[in-house]
């Protein structure tokens, strides 16, 4: 059983929303098939016949401003604004200014937009390779997405807020946050014991 999280990290290491403005932009919706793809294709030909590969929800990384700002107004002693300046802490959703020419309103539309699209092509991609439809699982490896679409709960569609934010580095989620998000990823498993 290999459980993948393509997780927010292949957001907030990029530098803007539009490939006009700079050399790092988000990976457009061909690159992040083709990326999705190259993964499975190396699972499918190293995996034992009988292997179940589950595809975990990339995390709502545009929730990270609001959830930040509201997180440091719990307390005196947290300050995510100058932990994400300081450390440069996915800039493209938590720098409040113009970033390589595109406003704050700009880049969180495009992430928001990029984040469920990327959901939306990784359980395209598992669909097809689970059916075998394009010929890549011949070992009939089991391939599960736990992303279903928007109006789902999963980890793909967990809303961070001020609660569900580590205070610690204003960037991953709480104890009891990553607690939710488990139980979201252990009830699309169906490797689980009943």
């Amino acid at each position: 059983h290999v459980e993948v999280l393509l997780g927010g990290n292949d957001i907030c290491n990029r530098d803007c929303t539009d490939p006009a403005n700079c050399n790092n932009p988000l990976f457009t919706d061909a690159e992040w098939r083709e990326s999705v793809q190259a993964g499975l294709d190396t699972l499918m030909t190293g995996l034992a016949e009988g292997s179940t590969v589950q595809l975990n929800g990339m995390p709502r990384v545009q929730d990270l401003l609001a959830a930040g700002k509201a997180k440091q107004q719990t307390s005196s002693s947290i300050d995510c604004d100058s932990l994400w300046s300081t450390y440069g802490v996915c800039r493209i959703v938590t720098n409040p200014g113009i970033l390589n020419g595109e406003s704050m309103a700009v880049r969180h539309a495009g992430v928001a937009a990029a984040q469920q699209q990327y959901n939306a092509i990784t359980r395209e991609e598992v669909e097809a390779y689970n059916s075998n439809a394009n010929g890549l699982n011949p070992n009939g490896i089991e391939l599960v997405a736990e992303y279903v679409d928007e109006n789902t709960l999963s980890g793909g569609t967990f809303a961070f807020g001020a609660d569900e934010i580590n205070g610690g580095d204003c960037f991953h989620p709480t104890v009891a946050a990553q607690g939710e998000i488990a139980d979201y990823m252990w009830n699309a498993n169906t490797d689980k014991n009943p």
